[in-house]
Order: structure tokens, then sequence, then C-alpha cells
């Protein structure tokens, strides 16, 4: 006797009639049958269990490697906002606390190592202007898809002025 599975009912008159037990090898829409216990192929069995068709797969694919690599690509996006707004917000207050370059250098690397940007002090350029500082930054965010390495390029340039215009 052949394990057989049930798909559920069938009502009289349904075009489904013949749809009440079928032998297991019968389960794909492909009819792709196999006689007396040989094994059903792999694509089958996906079909079977999942209920999943070729162009299922291939969107649940899809979303599975967008999710994979926004976990890479996420993280330094976020870092490089937070690192802007706190290179703005030093350089902007550096002039008035009285600061010199080389202390607003070593507070912007210290911050770019705790947001785990890997920045050194000689890719910080800062520059005095009178009462203004100019502050140049470009760095870099590795990223590593293990198929695909890809590195991000920031840029961060950014002026301090004393007194600014009351319209900005």
């Amino acid at each position: 006797m052949q394990p057989t599975i049930t798909y559920g009912f069938a009502l009289p008159g349904s075009r489904f009639r013949d749809l009440r037990v079928r032998p297991i090898a019968w389960v794909s829409r492909y009819r792709a049958h196999a006689p007396r216990g040989l094994a059903l192929r792999a694509h089958v069995i996906i079909r079977t269990m999942f209920g999943l068709h070729g162009r299922q797969i291939f969107i649940l694919l899809v979303l599975i490697l967008t999710l994979a690599s926004c976990t890479q690509y996420l993280p330094g996006f976020f870092a490089a906002l937070q690192f802007n707004d706190y290179a703005r917000q030093e350089v902007k207050y550096a002039a008035s606390a009285r600061k010199t370059p080389e202390a607003v250098r070593d507070e912007i690397v210290e911050k770019a190592t705790e947001l785990g940007i890997p920045l050194s002090k000689k890719e910080v350029h800062i520059t005095r202007r009178g009462p203004a500082f100019n502050l140049f930054i470009e760095y870099h965010w590795p990223i590593n898809l293990r198929v695909y390495r890809h590195e991000l390029t920031f840029h961060v340039d950014e002026s301090g002025e004393v007194f600014e215009n009351a319209s900005n």
C-alpha cells in the first residue's frame, strides 16, 4: 500500500474533485511521480513543503540578500550621521570655548574611535582663520559582503565661526 496525503475536502461539482487523496509521489503540480518507493527530487519536496513557486523563491532570496546587505551598510551610514553632527557641533563651539586645533583634533578622533570609524589624527585637517575653525575629514567605511568588498567614502567639511549670520 502506498502512503497517501490528503489535500482537504472537495465539494461536489468542484473542479478539484480529483484532489481528494493522492499518493505522495503525485504532490507536485508538475506530476513528477516516483513509482514504487523511489525518492522525489529536491525541488518537488521544497515546493510541496512550503508551497513556493519559482517567482516566490526568487523574491524570498532577493529579500534575504537585501536584509543581509543592509546589516553592513546601515551601521556605516548611522555612524557617519552621528559623527558629522558631532563634528559640526565641535567646530561650531570650539572658537567660543577657546580650544586649540590640537584639542579639537583629539576630541574628534576620540569620538570617531568611539563610533567605530577608522580615523587617525593625520586624516583630520583643521585650520584656524582668525576666530574661526575649518575642518576637513575624508574617511572610508569598509563593507564586507563575503562575495563583494566595498568602501563607503564620507566627507566632513565644516567651518565654525564665532558670530554666524542670523539667517542661517
